[in-house]
């Protein structure tokens, strides 16, 4: 973990954040909800100024170069303002299991509580072959809440399923 720091995005990052997605999609394709042929730069930019208004977008780097990213974005929707229904979570495939991801979250969801003190609750949906995110997700208390069958199309052609997980705001403890 030496020379690794965690910090908000800036729109400087958001080309190599782009470059981020762009591999995981080429590495790992049913590890993200989009799919090669929905991923553009303009998204990457959306997603970065839907999180200026309504959410949090933070990175790893290492070496002053973007490693991952764990972005949360809550409810565009007055009456579901008190929580985080949008959360995506990428790590770059050559510093995956190294604990960043962990650290990464961590820093995300202790900065959206308290950016946004009045939210009750994240909620995200993963793909139920993700197992590694499945895990991780299981560790900061988010609990599976239901499965969505037939949610996800795999790049090889076949449906899976997704697990919606709800983290409460009572159930993370803040170090």
């Amino acid at each position: 973990m030496n020379n690794i720091t965690f910090t908000e995005c800036t729109a400087d990052d958001l080309l190599e954040v782009y470059s981020i997605y762009e591999t995981i999609l080429k590495e790992q394709p049913d590890t993200l909800s989009l799919t090669s042929e929905e991923l553009s730069f303009a998204f990457v930019k959306k997603k970065f100024s839907d999180t200026q208004k309504r959410g949090i977008f933070i990175i790893a780097k290492k070496h002053d170069k973007v490693i991952g990213f764990c972005l949360g974005l809550k409810s565009m929707y007055e009456k579901y303002s008190h929580y985080v229904d949008d959360i995506t979570i990428a790590i770059h495939p050559n510093h995956q299991n190294s604990l960043i991801g962990i650290k990464l979250i961590n820093y995300s969801i202790k900065g959206i509580f308290q950016k946004y003190p009045n939210l009750q609750f994240l909620r995200t949906e993963i793909h139920s072959n993700n197992v590694k995110s499945f895990k991780v997700l299981q560790y900061f208390k988010f609990i599976p809440v239901c499965n969505i069958p037939n949610k996800v199309k795999l790049s090889n052609g076949e449906y899976s399923h997704a697990v919606l997980m709800i983290l409460e705001k009572k159930n993370f403890i803040m170090s």
